[in-house]
């Protein structure tokens, strides 16, 4: 449709259209399709728009949060993976994994915490003990992260978060030896 619409020279339209698209799937790609259509120098309100947009919205979403990271918003990505840190699914480690590391890459050890519990989590509450290599890594990371922060923000610090592990999962011995070897 865009493509159509531009070929037929309607630009009016087409930024209509590339809006729609870039509202329904914020990434680099359907911004720079749109910022080609409205110009560059629309990118700054445009990012702000966006901004606004997912700081109103009531639920996670990967996809706006590797947006924010994409267009340099750390402390909207920060604060969007804070806020609804309850809601993380570490089962979706494809897309959380590379914000983890982006957010730790960027000194927000908070928000690179919260998500690195939710892919430890998950792979613990699966007990399949051959995911345990990649928990262990998270695990020691945590540590790692532990150590950068000072202000918790209501979230348990790192020693109480490792006494609920161990009360939780405890008994898997085959996590804690590799853990702890």
């Amino acid at each position: 449709m865009l493509k159509i619409l531009e070929t037929l020279g309607d630009q009016e339209q087409a930024g209509i259209q590339a809006k729609l698209m870039f509202d329904r799937g914020r990434t680099r790609e359907t911004l720079g399709r749109l910022l080609a259509i409205v110009g560059q120098e629309s990118k700054p309100a445009i990012i702000e728009d966006a901004c606004n947009a997912i700081r109103a919205q009531d639920t996670f979403s990967s996809s706006d949060t590797e947006f924010l990271l994409d267009v340099g918003c750390l402390e909207d990505a920060e604060e969007h993976v804070l806020r609804f840190s309850d809601q993380l699914n570490g089962r979706l480690y494809t897309c959380l994994l590379p914000i983890a590391t982006t957010l730790a890459k960027r000194k927000k050890a908070l928000a690179a915490t919260m998500v690195y519990r939710a892919l430890l989590e998950s792979i613990l509450a699966r007990a399949i003990s051959k995911y345990y290599t990649h928990g262990v890594r998270y695990l020691r990371r945590l540590d790692q992260l532990a150590a950068k922060i000072e202000d918790w923000r209501g979230h348990p610090n790192h020693a109480a978060y490792m006494a609920q592990l161990k009360e939780d999962h405890g008994r898997k011995r085959s996590f804690w030896s590799r853990y702890e070897g």
